[in-house]
């Protein structure tokens, strides 16, 4: 038995190393990697305590069936020498892998099917001097192309915060404020009015200054002020080519960063940064990649200085990106789903002379051979919705955490995927058992009385 423990401690051991080593190759990073391993210990040990779980459910609630057949089939999960837990868990393993699979990739493709839609833009222009804006949007018109947003860009860096200056700021660990708020250039923007990706959620929004006064109303997105700390009514200065702006904090926006639209952590009203430096970002939409080429050709040699981004290329590439991703998963998730029944059919070798026992057993006290292929079939079928419950629970709630924290979008479940996966290991594993059952209901009793 020791030695038996030993064995399989050792292959898991080596198990492990393999998919590390494998997860490396596909991700050249020793991290993700280890993340990855780290995922998966977890994986296997909440299903092992969710198993257990639901076998103890099943011991609660079989007296509640009145059929004798419906009974004996839960009560196998649990009688001695028994691998329901380690089938569900090797099983649900797999059905964790797959559904997150599609799961991942289903908000992942709902977040980037923008550019699939006609009335989406998915042409981007920047770098635009002021003094070229008007002849560049002549330009995407004549080529019937549509000018959907246009937005001046000013870069600034942040001077000073609630009175402390940036050095200040570094050096103050107790702040606990990125040191990006302070490192990073900001690209600001100036409008009076909201766009669809933004809303207003705490603070009032101050759309234009009649003047540039002593302190100007600006608006934040979320997450930028909470990175620098502060509330409506904080106060903060920006340095723009050399002229210091005081600001204060007017509002706090939520914003949407999935939309196509020329979204800002940090924005002014009308009326302030009008003549300060900047350049302009124009957003298109073309209708097709061969018209993206030559519309991209055409440009540059119009306006060289000019930089275009066509979206269906971003697309394109993110789909390959998935497609890596996919293929890990995949096989990963029929890994685990072959050595559930590699798994599967060793319980049934290891335990055939038990279960040949029983079946002449019943059959002695008066049970025909549909009862003893149904017992085996419900205990199959319960292994199956088992390993299933077990494998959704815990994919959905990874699936959930890795979209909302790692790849920050939004989450959706994708109900149909799920059910048909479930449905299909269901099935097999059913069928399984019940083939399985028919040999043994057809084995004579006198030849185990026998042997007995």
């Amino acid at each position: 038995s020791k030695k038996i423990e030993n064995s399989v401690f050792i292959v898991g051991i080596l198990i492990l190393l393999f998919l590390g080593g494998f997860a490396f190759w596909q991700t050249d990073s020793l991290m993700a990697s280890v993340l990855f391993i780290g995922g998966l210990i977890l994986a296997i040990t909440l299903l092992w305590g969710v198993s257990s779980l639901l076998r103890a459910f099943a011991k609660n609630i079989v007296k509640r069936f009145s059929s004798f057949t419906i009974r004996q089939g839960i009560a196998n999960l649990y009688r001695p020498n028994n691998f329901s837990t380690i089938l569900i868990t090797v099983t649900g393993l797999g059905v964790v892998l797959i559904n997150m699979k599609f799961l991942i990739e289903s908000n992942i493709l709902n977040q980037l099917s923008f550019t699939q839609n006609n009335e989406q833009p998915n042409t981007i222009l920047f770098d635009i001097q002021p003094e070229q804006i008007n002849a560049v949007q002549v330009f995407v018109k004549e080529k019937g192309y549509p000018v959907l947003q246009q937005v001046p860009i000013v870069a600034m860096r942040l001077h000073s915060l609630k009175g402390q200056s940036g050095f200040e700021i570094k050096q103050d660990s107790t702040l606990n404020i990125p040191s990006h708020v302070v490192d990073r250039e900001y690209r600001v923007t100036y409008r009076d009015t909201l766009i669809k990706s933004e809303k207003i959620i705490d603070g009032i929004w101050v759309g234009e200054v009649s003047s540039i006064t002593a302190i100007i109303p600006v608006s934040l997105s979320e997450n930028q002020a909470k990175n620098m700390k502060v509330e409506i009514g904080d106060v903060f200065s920006f340095n723009v080519s050399g002229s210091l702006l005081n600001c204060t904090l007017a509002s706090i926006r939520e914003v949407d960063y999935t939309k196509i639209q020329t979204n800002f952590t940090v924005l002014f009203p009308n009326g302030v940064l009008e003549s300060a430096p900047q350049n302009y970002v124009l957003i298109s939409r073309v209708n097709s990649r061969e018209e993206s080429a030559v519309f991209q050709n055409q440009m540059v040699n119009q306006f060289p200085n000019i930089s275009v981004i066509d979206l269906d290329q971003v697309l394109k590439t993110a789909n390959d990106v998935l497609g890596k991703i996919s293929f890990v998963i995949s096989f990963l998730a029929m890994l685990c789903l072959i050595t559930g029944f590699l798994v599967l059919i060793s319980a049934i070798n290891n335990t055939k002379y038990e279960r040949v026992n029983e079946g002449v057993l019943l059959k002695t006290l008066g049970a025909v051979r549909s009862k003893i292929v149904v017992i085996n079939t419900v205990e199959y079928f319960l292994i199956g919705l088992f390993a299933v419950l077990a494998g959704a629970i815990i994919s959905v709630g990874c699936a959930w955490a890795i979209s909302v924290f790692a790849l920050k979008i939004h989450f959706t479940i994708a109900f149909l995927p799920l059910l048909s996966i479930s449905s299909l290991v269901i099935l097999m594993i059913t069928l399984f058992g019940y083939f399985n059952a028919l040999p043994i209901s057809k084995k004579p009793s006198l030849s185990i009385l026998r042997v007995s």
